[in-house]
């Protein structure tokens, strides 16, 4: 695949493995994201898209599935304001698979301020189903609608990206 790219002008991204991009001030540009047997194509020109797809269509076979609407995870969502991604699906799957679907929203993963330690009272747990919840979980059903929203270029949208992160600085009062 890496050789037919390369005749098209396309090539592999140095910082991003499954990525190729080709520019060009003609054809504007192209970005083909490879993951297994899917190819995600984008670009800045749409007709130029139209014969990349071609031309991949004449070498490999392959169907064109449409407009993207799934990928890795990720739904993709095109409104009048432009197009709109989130992980809303494999958030609501977490929450089932962890019997959570009908848990309380929280705006944070913990109370701020919280000091959590060992407990020698406590019953064991099983550390590889703990480590999956904490790692999937923290604070998804309140933010099942959050996303990112790639605005059209006919509106004005106001930028604001919240985020968080689960650093508290070597808090943990047993092995930091």
């Amino acid at each position: 695949m890496d050789g037919f790219l390369n005749q098209l002008g396309i090539f592999k991204c140095i910082s991003k493995h499954g990525v190729y991009v080709k520019r060009s001030k003609s054809t504007g540009m192209i970005i083909v994201c490879l993951y297994v047997d899917d190819l995600l194509v984008t670009g800045s020109i749409e007709a130029e898209i139209v014969k990349f797809k071609e031309k991949m269509q004449s070498e490999f076979e392959m169907s064109d599935m449409g407009e993207l609407s799934f990928f890795l995870g990720i739904e993709f969502l095109r409104t009048e304001q432009g197009i709109f991604i989130s992980q809303r699906k494999y958030a609501a799957r977490v929450l089932k698979r962890f019997n959570l679907a009908e848990c309380n929203v929280m705006t944070t993963l913990v109370d701020c301020g919280t000091v959590l330690t060992k407990a020698d009272t406590e019953k064991p747990i099983d550390p590889t189903l703990f480590k999956q919840i904490v790692g999937s979980l923290r604070y998804i059903k309140g933010t099942l609608d959050h996303g990112v929203l790639f605005p059209g270029k006919a509106y004005n949208v106001r930028n604001k990206i919240r985020g968080y992160v689960d650093n508290d600085w070597s808090g943990d009062k047993d092995d930091r």
